[in-house]
């Protein structure tokens, strides 16, 4: 079983190949702009270190967003021309998965919020409680499968106390999911949660309220400062390596190239 790790969606960018459950070899650096014209590179010094031809890989692991608009569509463009070459499956892994995971390696924490910058007031944000959301971990991590949450602010249909998630109309002066927006903060007795933070696009308003209410959770981000938002953080910078643990065991969830859908949850701007 042979692994190709690609992460270009936040500031480094990381590759890394797995062999039979054992990293033997990663980079992770931050190349800026040039991460189009360095990461083929990378990737084909770490197969050739690895003793590993290109027909020989099985999976393509990858970071999905959110984040920097140009290096998903790098890692994406590029992990999805390589599966297609090499007859591989690729292993999505959303980055609001990747960095909470990344935190508890080193920390004990209970509930996690994760936060992304996102630009004019906003932030890409999620629960890791809601990760698990619906039945476990989905296939490929959000953005993946029929009940994903790819490309709108939020699909679910029940609300909960203390929660944001998306509803099924306006409520309050809030559209619907639809509308790019989210309702906030109501308790329809549909579900019992507290707590829950859909993967999706927020106003800060939206989530210093949802933090107000939910005063037991981390925050945590790969650039605190550059999220504008005014509550104590912890940096959690992206790691390949850890791609490359949750992609190793979610290998039943594997997607053909033509299935990957990429994590923007950008919604129309100035809509909170």
């Amino acid at each position: 079983m042979n692994i190709l790790a690609v992460d270009c969606c936040l500031r480094l960018t990381g590759a890394a190949v797995m062999r039979n459950g054992i990293i033997v070899g990663y980079v992770q650096e931050d190349y800026g702009r040039r991460q189009t014209s360095e990461l083929p590179g990378i990737c084909a010094g770490l197969m050739e270190s690895a003793g590993l031809s290109w027909q020989k890989l099985d999976y393509v692991a990858l970071t999905t967003g959110p984040g920097y608009f140009t290096g998903i569509r790098v890692g994406a463009a590029y992990a999805s021309g390589i599966a297609y070459a090499c007859g591989a499956k690729i292993l999505p892994v959303s980055t609001l998965e990747l960095l909470p995971y990344t935190f508890r390696k080193s920390h004990d924490a209970g509930k996690i919020l994760t936060v992304i910058y996102a630009g004019h007031g906003y932030v890409y944000a999620s629960c890791e409680d809601s990760l698990m959301a619906g039945g476990g971990s989905r296939a490929g991590g959000l953005g993946a499968g029929e009940d994903s949450y790819s490309g709108i602010r939020g699909t679910g249909e029940s609300l909960c106390a203390g929660s944001l998630e998306a509803g099924n109309g306006s409520r309050d002066g809030v559209h619907d999911a639809v509308g790019g927006s989210l309702a906030v903060g109501h308790d329809t007795g549909k579900n019992s949660c507290s707590g829950v933070l859909i993967a999706g696009e927020y106003s800060h308003a939206q989530i210093l309220d949802w933090l107000g209410k939910n005063p037991d959770a981390v925050t945590i981000s790969d650039d605190p400062e550059r999220t504008g938002l005014d509550a104590e953080m912890f940096t959690v910078k992206p790691d390949v390596l850890s791609l490359c643990e949750i992609a190793g065991g979610r290998l039943d969830s594997a997607i053909d190239p033509a299935g990957l859908k990429i994590n923007y949850y950008r919604a129309p701007q100035g809509v909170s």
